[in-house]
């Protein structure tokens, strides 16, 4: 085994023969087992080949697995939005404008950039993970202010995810802010 070696041509109808599969060669009343070591394609497929025992170097097969393929994720446009609102955190600067991103598969993070023209960019910072975007499902009307309404309620239609619920102390305290726009700029 591994000794013996062989060369030999074969038409280019033979493409069905790949290197390191195992053929039997019928030679001189023998069928010894070779591995195809090596094809060059030219006018003529040249084949060299040494000499196996599958019986010693072959393993029993195994169960039969299909193939498994990987789906790409397709990363769509991010959805920016600038929102002029006041400040809603102490470590946030009182001049800088907030930013919403939002992508229809969320690529990690995403950095803003500033610049007063259309050159010279410099960046802002990034933002790390993507904001709740939606739509009003059904109009908002305005009621008493600076205390609880119990009586309206606010259906938003969201992209992705959902809103989670915070008791009345988190939320006095500026957990779970949301920014509604009523008009484009408004």
């Amino acid at each position: 085994m591994g000794q013996e070696d062989a060369a030999f041509a074969l038409p280019p109808s033979r493409l069905a023969l790949d290197p390191t599969q195992a053929i039997r060669l019928e030679h001189d009343g023998r069928t010894p087992n070779y591995v195809l070591a090596g094809i060059t394609d030219g006018g003529a497929r040249r084949i060299e080949a040494k000499r196996t025992d599958q019986t010693l170097c072959d393993l029993p097969p195994g169960a039969e697995r299909t193939p498994g393929f990987i789906t790409p994720t397709v990363f769509g446009p991010p959805a920016a939005i600038l929102m002029n609102l006041p400040q809603l955190a102490d470590d946030i600067p009182a001049h800088r404008p907030y930013v919403a991103v939002f992508a229809a598969a969320w690529y990690g993070s995403t950095l803003i950039w500033r610049s007063p023209s259309s050159d010279g960019f410099t960046a802002l910072g990034t933002v790390g993970q993507p904001a709740q975007l939606g739509t009003l499902a059904f109009d908002f009307f305005s009621r008493p202010v600076w205390r609880f309404d119990d009586g309206n309620e606010l259906w938003v239609n969201v992209a992705s995810g959902t809103f989670s619920s915070l008791d009345n102390e988190a939320l006095l305290a500026g957990g779970n802010p949301l920014a509604i726009e009523a008009a484009p700029g408004i």
